[in-house]
């Protein structure tokens, strides 16, 4: 055979089994979001124009998220009393609940069960928010350096995240540097990555982020005296968040 004609073969099967892949994928996403009753995005396997959706390349994450999410893992978030208690309420018809007892009491009863399970719940969410966080830091760590090798083998560090970190933009990969490159930030993982990334953007932006503890000082100064070694509960995290919400980054 031509070697012409062989390489244009093999490439062009290539160049098919990807478009394959690829069309395989965007069915998957497009399943996902209707299962979420989300409007499906028209192009669902590019990162911009799709509302922050973009699909990596291994397909199979979010199965096994959902068989870890789908089981019984969430009993572990929880204690087990207050979710049956939580369940046994939300299952009985508001007529089954009158009868049992005055309205003032099933309301009251309500609001107790509603606040134990909510402040376990919440704080499952900050310690696994924290530990993840936690990696992302560690993360950003290993990036900050990796900048320094891709520079010093003379690459351009934007064109080479873009060439070769293809599961995340570089506008992430430059935020998890930020976190890393900010003094005492371990201490703050329980408070979150988003929050965490919008207090340091912003301290960035005012020029505010060098010297030591530069989000101690910022806590501080709005006057939230958080101390993660005095500060067990997550009640006062869930406070943080109220005072500083983080749904803009």
């Amino acid at each position: 055979m031509n070697q012409n004609l062989e390489n244009t073969t093999v490439n062009g099967a290539q160049e098919t089994d990807n478009k394959g892949e690829t069309e395989a994928r965007k069915d998957v996403m497009e399943g996902v979001m209707e299962a979420l009753n989300l409007p499906v995005p028209e192009t669902v396997n590019e990162e911009e124009g799709n509302g922050g959706f973009y699909i990596y390349s291994d397909s199979t994450a979010f199965g096994d998220a959902y068989s870890m999410v789908s089981g019984d893992g969430c009993a572990k978030l929880t204690n087990a009393e207050s979710r049956a208690r939580l369940t046994a309420f939300t299952r009985k018809s508001v007529r089954e609940l009158c009868r049992e007892k005055q309205i003032g009491d099933v309301l009251k009863e309500a609001v107790e069960i509603h606040a134990q399970f909510d402040k376990e719940l919440s704080f499952s969410e900050n310690v696994a928010g924290g530990m993840a966080t936690r990696l992302r830091i560690e993360e950003g760590r290993f990036l900050r350096k990796l900048k320094d090798v891709v520079k010093a083998a003379g690459e351009n560090w934007t064109d080479w995240v873009g060439k070769n970190i293809t599961n995340k933009t570089y506008r992430v990969v430059r935020q998890y540097i930020l976190l890393a490159e900010t003094d005492s930030i371990d201490r703050y993982a329980p408070l979150g990555k988003e929050l965490l990334v919008k207090i340091v953007s912003e301290l960035k932006n005012s020029n505010q982020l060098h010297g030591k503890d530069p989000v101690g000082k910022f806590l501080a100064k709005h006057g939230i005296g958080y101390d993660p070694e005095k500060d067990k509960g997550a009640d006062h995290l869930e406070l943080m968040r109220v005072v500083y919400p983080y749904n803009a980054t």
